[in-house]
């Protein structure tokens, strides 16, 4: 979390408005409807909201061997886009938005600790066959 708040330091002193951050995250955003929306929600929000989305959502990652770790931090990531979100009484949810899925970004590992030699990256055997045979 510390690190968030550094990063949107430095970007209130980059691009005040945030107007630059978000023609940034619109141009991510595929799909034409999507970014439609997209538009409309990061209009009605104040800037610090939509940095801290577009930080949390795209730089952001963290390991822990604690589950519970894992989960404060994707908790104190809610909280701390629920402080700067606007709130509208007559929205459903008050105009809150769900957080966005941290499942990957917030994960619980030892990272002091390697892989075991068969279970590292393109070591998969599929039941004793080589993919080469697989593919033929």
């Amino acid at each position: 979390m510390g690190a968030l708040h550094k990063i949107i330091n430095a970007l209130q002193k980059l691009d005040p408005d945030a107007s630059w951050w978000k023609e940034k995250q619109l141009a991510n955003v595929p799909n034409a409807l999507a970014k439609q929306i997209l538009k409309k929600k990061l209009d009605g929000e104040s800037a610090d909201y939509i940095r801290k989305l577009g930080v949390i959502q795209n730089s952001i990652y963290g390991v822990d061997i604690q589950p519970i770790a894992s989960e404060i931090s994707k908790l104190r990531s809610f909280l701390s886009l629920v402080i700067d979100e606007t709130i509208v009484d007559d929205a459903d949810n008050r105009g809150i938005q769900a957080l966005p899925n941290l499942e990957f970004k917030f994960v619980t590992a030892n990272t002091l600790v390697g892989l075991e030699e068969n279970k590292k990256q393109g070591a998969l055997d599929f039941e004793g066959k080589s993919t080469k045979n697989i593919t033929e």
